[in-house]
C-alpha cells in the first residue's frame, strides 16, 4: 500500500494509541473493548511503526486475544504480520531499494522503515514482487545485481540474493508467533 501511515490509519479508525507497558515481553497490544493500542515505550521508530501496523490489523479485524487457543492465535498473528508488511511495504519502493541493497536484508529493511522480520515475512510471501519476476533490469533503475538475474526465474528453489534472504538468514517457522508479541524477534 503506497504511502501507508499507521498513525493516520489509527486516527481514521478511531483507535487510540498510548505508550506504556503492554505486558511482559510484549511490544504492542490491541484492546478491542476500548479501541486502544498500547505500544512499548522506547522502541526504534521503524520497530514502533511495524508493531503499530500489526496491531492495526487486529483492530480492522476486530480481534480479541484468546489465550486458550495457541494454534489459532499463532496463525492469526502470522496473518496480521503479513498484512502489516503488505500495508507498509510499497513494491515499487522495494524494487528501487533492492537495486542498491541486493544482498543486505537489514539495509533494505532500514531503507523501507520496517523491521528485518517484517520484510522477511513480506519477501517470503511475495518472493518475486521486488524483482519483477527476477528480470535483469527494472525501468528507471538499470541492471539489477547478478544474483537477481533472469536465470533465477526458471529455478523455483531460491538460493541467493536478497529476495531469498528471508528463507536463509531469518527462518520463521509458520507457528513462530508474532512480531508484535515476541520482544526478542524485533
Amino acid at each position: 500500500m503506497p504511502n501507508y501511515d499507521p498513525y493516520t490509519h489509527a486516527h481514521a479508525l478511531g483507535v487510540d494509541i498510548i505508550w506504556g507497558t503492554p505486558g511482559q515481553g510484549i511490544l504492542g497490544r490491541y484492546d478491542h473493548a476500548s479501541r486502544t493500542i498500547i505500544l512499548r515505550e522506547g522502541m526504534l521508530t521503524r520497530q514502533e511503526r511495524s508493531v503499530l501496523a500489526h496491531e492495526l490489523v487486529h483492530a480492522t479485524r476486530g480481534d480479541e486475544h484468546d489465550a486458550w487457543d495457541a494454534l489459532y492465535s499463532a496463525r492469526r498473528e502470522r496473518a496480521c504480520d503479513l498484512k502489516a508488511a503488505e500495508n507498509l511495504i510499497d513494491p515499487v519502493i522495494l524494487r528501487r531499494a533492492a537495486a542498491f541493497y541486493p544482498d543486505n536484508l537489514s539495509a533494505l529493511a532500514y531503507e523501507l522503515d520496517v523491521t528485518d522480520e517484517l520484510l522477511a515475512i513480506y519477501l517470503d510471501a511475495h518472493p518475486f514482487t521486488a524483482a519483477q519476476r527476477l528480470t535483469p533490469t527494472c525501468p528507471g533503475i538499470g541492471t539489477l545485481h547478478p544474483t537477481l538475474s533472469s536465470s533465477r526465474a526458471e529455478d523455483s528453489s531460491p538460493k541467493e540474493g536478497i529476495f531469498f534472504a528471508a528463507r536463509t538468514k531469518y527462518p520463521l517457522p509458520a507457528d513462530s508467533g508474532s512480531l508484535a508479541h515476541t520482544s526478542s524477534r524485533i
